[in-house]
């Protein structure tokens, strides 16, 4: 997420000298254009486009001229090789006529000094407009698009420290409930609600800010007075008055909840989870351990990602298990001393019991705040521990005695396959009776004979293909064990297996053919799928799901009756902010309820994102609207115990409205329509508060 921020940074603060019109993004990790600001092209703000298909937008809304000099640059070796920002001069079409245009290309460094994201910023220069008129408009511009992202912007004169001016956006992110309250707490108090590491860094970096519209970029953390902790990063800006003593301009945009649902976050997040691996902070210094910790961690921890740095130290400590606490202690004591270290210990989570947690960490030499950082990990590995305890278990019987391993399976008998002997360990009665009569047949006819009393069907012939003692020798070279997997006659899972008697490294003479009941372990493993694909709050269908579900559409090919509808919940930020996350989430509910009654019975309700569902679903145009109109009954009649109502806009587009189309067509068109009637709710909402 750092390097995340970073890019955004490049885009608004390093080309702020020509930040007016648009500024692109070129990821040429993803191969991608994603359009930040766009004021020229305003029918493509808020899309991306991959390479191949921006060349074509380009073809199509800009100048011989432009295009020859902007192609070479969408492209994935020329980004990684800048070196330095690039500019030069070119038209674009806006509105039916060309627009003269500087255009400057930026590359984004990240730590280790690759280029992987750059910038176009597109400034509208037309010769009526002068220098310093151009100066002052690309200002005005910036404030506008900061104010228009929910900037918070704040300015106080440099060296009396006094208030100026500050924006309620400002008043929200720092924590304050009006302009005298925060003029009350003056300077030193604003300072004061941000954590302290984070304001010694501002320090620092406003000793920078020597000349009028110098600027430097920041990343900091800010504690409300109930404990909330916000994340913002924003900028610092240098504005010399004609008169009087120079004034600092601070703006600042809250980026907690980017950080929760940007897409490299949820990536992320989406494999420590898998991994049950969370990553974490200790800040010590003279006062109390702070534990800062990332939403994996607070799950797996137990606690909220929302607790305090002080206040999560003490909740996790406190939850080591006495005989533990000094084996972690001297991990720390080992970390500090400028040492890798690693510690297993238990730990009592507070809904799933005792589990095993594995730790390691080490010195974040980048840290340059007050005291000594340590970064790590916490991964629970109460599961892998069972499992490597029950594979050693599994290993000293099968060593003790080839009857001890008959115990584990429900049959098992070993084949001789120089001999044609079938000697049983352990079989069901009904199998039992078959190999005793039939025990004077050749091998082969025995297996298959075996198989009939415990499978039927395409099963049967599966087991009779897989225990095809023909192709073993074969089908083993190399191996210790083979297995397949089935359902047998009682509609249970077994696993049929072949295991090696002898040495890997020599031919093949005799296995043990043995089947397994794992009906449990595998239900076990739908469930798991199941909640992989699944919304924790609303129950249903997540991202994951709908990724692999998109995928099955457009390979089977789509038909002409299928709908797609992009949801937008509104509301939801203000709901957050003044009432409460649970007034939010019930919002979220009411809304996942709706859908579900609506959709559920013709197709697939998906949450991708916060406040973002899609639904996919086949249906005529007549039970199409009759949807619409359960949808619209649902919100008209819905009452909450934290909101009096609740609505969502929606873009509804068919396949057959669009010639050939990809779900990425119906994508965008369903946003494109979603987004028009969320501006016609908010456009309205307006015209009522002024009435």
């Amino acid at each position: 997420m750092e390097v995340q921020i970073s890019e955004y940074n490049h885009a608004l603060f390093d080309n702020m000298a020509f930040f007016a019109d648009a500024v692109w993004e070129l990821n040429a990790k993803t191969e991608t254009v994603f359009f930040l600001h766009n004021k020229l092209l305003p029918q493509f703000m808020v899309q991306s486009f991959s390479f191949s298909d921006f060349h074509d937008v380009l073809k199509e809304n800009t100048h011989p001229d432009i295009y020859k000099k902007l192609v070479p640059m969408i492209n994935t070796e020329y980004i990684r090789n800048l070196t330095e920002s690039d500019s030069f001069q070119g038209r674009i079409l806006v509105e039916g006529s060309y627009h003269a245009l500087r255009c400057v290309i930026t590359p984004s460094f990240e730590k280790n000094g690759q280029v992987n994201i750059a910038y176009i910023t597109l400034q509208d220069i037309q010769e009526q407009i002068n220098e310093k008129e151009e100066v002052k408009k690309s200002k005005q511009e910036l404030d506008r698009y900061l104010q228009a992202v929910s900037c918070g912007i704040i300015q106080y004169k440099r060296i009396s420290k006094e208030l100026i001016f500050a924006n309620d956006n400002a008043l929200q992110i720092l924590g304050y409930s009006s302009i005298e309250e925060m003029q009350n707490d003056n300077f030193d108090g604003i300072v004061n609600t941000i954590l302290t590491e984070d304001a010694e860094i501002m320090r620092k970096r406003s000793k920078e800010l020597k000349e009028d519209g110098d600027i430097v970029e920041l990343e900091y953390r800010v504690m409300h007075p109930d404990g909330t902790i916000i994340s913002c990063f924003g900028n610092l800006r240098l504005i010399y008055e004609d008169e009087g003593e120079p004034i600092i301009q601070c703006s600042m945009i809250d980026i907690t909840e980017r950080r929760k649902t940007g897409k490299l976050y949820r990536e992320l997040t989406e494999v420590l989870n898998g991994a049950h691996l969370g990553l974490w902070y200790f800040i010590l210094d003279e006062g109390e351990p702070r534990f800062i910790i990332d939403s994996v961690t607070a799950g797996l921890v137990g606690c909220s990602e929302k607790i305090s740095p002080e206040k999560a130290f003490k909740y996790w400590f406190n939850r080591v298990d006495t005989d533990f606490k000094n084996h972690v202690n001297e991990c720390v004591d080992k970390i500090r001393s400028g040492q890798f270290a690693e510690v297993t210990y238990t730990y009592h989570h507070p809904t799933r019991g005792e589990i095993t947690v594995r730790c390691g960490g080490f010195i974040n030499k980048s840290y340059s705040g007050t005291g000594l950082m340590i970064r790590g990990y916490h991964q629970d590995i109460t599961d892998f521990s069972r499992r490597i305890s029950e594979e050693k278990e599994k290993e000293r019987s099968e060593r003790e005695s080839l009857q001890s391993i008959a115990s584990i399976y429900k049959t098992m008998h070993i084949l001789d396959l120089e001999n044609q002997t079938f000697e049983e360990r352990s079989a069901f009665s009904s199998i039992h009776d078959y190999v005793e009569i039939h025990r004077e047949e050749e091998l082969q006819r025995i297996m298959e004979g075996s198989l009939k009393f415990r499978f039927i069907g395409s099963h049967l012939e599966a087991a009779q293909k897989f225990s095809n003692l023909y192709t073993i020798k074969e089908r083993m070279e190399g191996e210790a064990s083979i297995s397949f997997e089935l359902i047998d006659i009682d509609n249970l899972w077994c696993r049929l297996s072949f295991i090696r008697i002898g040495d890997i490294d020599k031919p093949l003479t005799k296995v043990i053919f043995a089947s397994q009941n794992i009906d449990k372990e595998k239900r076990r493993e739908e469930n798991l799928i199941l909640m992989t694909n699944t919304d924790e709050l609303t129950r249903l269908f997540n991202r994951h799901a709908y990724e692999d579900d998109i995928k099955e559409i457009e390979k089977n090919g789509i038909s002409e009756d299928l709908w797609f509808m992009g949801v937008d919940l509104n509301g939801l930020k203000t709901a957050n902010d003044t009432k409460g996350h649970k007034a939010g989430d019930e919002l979220l509910i009411a809304t996942s309820e709706c859908l579900r009654q609506s959709v559920s019975n013709s197709g697939k309700v998906y949450r991708v994102g916060g406040d973002e569902f899609i639904c996919i679903f086949t249906a005529t145009d007549r039970e199409t609207m009759e949807m619409i109109k359960e949808i619209d009954d649902f919100q008209k009649n819905w009452h909450g115990e934290l909101n009096d109502s609740f609505s969502f806009s929606k873009g509804l587009v068919c396949a057959k409205e669009i010639q050939n189309c990809s779900i990425s067509e119906l994508e965008k068109e369903s946003d494109r329509r979603m987004y028009s009637e969320k501006r016609e709710y908010y456009k309205a909402k307006t015209d009522r508060r002024k009435e």
